[in-house]
């Protein structure tokens, strides 16, 4: 039997860092609409990590990470650079997102062909705080994701 107060806190889970395509294609114009196939946000979450936004329902912390989109076939080369420049110089304004677990969960379930599993080794300085560790995770995905170490 343990004394009252010495019981030890729960250990923290393990991070599951993933990456998942969210369909944005609604909020496109519809020039880049006619151009394209599909236009996803690509998101990156940590799928052990819960967060309540003043409500009882948890949700994922979802780090915006870049523009995904295909392109329609026989697209002509003028067209397919002004495409990519548009989309790929638009941004998220909002890097930061939240979605329900339910949600996100939904889509994995539909369509698993939309979620993957980070694999990198994250390099952190023993020094940096909690907080400068969280964002050079997320830094390191981004990179990951720009360089084409990580893809779909």
């Amino acid at each position: 039997m343990t004394q009252p107060g010495s019981e030890k806190p729960p250990a923290p889970h393990a991070p599951n860092y993933c990456l998942i395509k969210i369909d944005e294609r609604a909020f496109w114009s519809a020039d880049v609409r006619s151009k394209t196939v599909s236009n996803h946000g690509v998101y990156a979450f940590d799928r052990a990590s819960r967060t309540h936004l003043c409500e009882l329902t948890p949700s994922y912390c979802l780090v915006f990470i870049a523009n995904d989109y295909d392109e329609v076939d026989g697209l002509p080369d003028d067209d397919r650079e002004a495409l990519f420049e548009t989309v790929c110089s638009a941004f998220n304004e909002e890097s930061v997102t939240y979605m329900h677990v339910r949600t996100v969960e939904s889509i994995i379930d539909r369509r698993p062909d939309l979620l993957r599993a980070v694999d990198i080794d994250f390099d952190f300085d023993e020094r940096d705080t909690e907080g400068e560790k969280w964002n050079a995770t997320f830094d390191q995905i981004a990179e990951a994701w720009s360089s084409g170490a990580i893809t779909y």
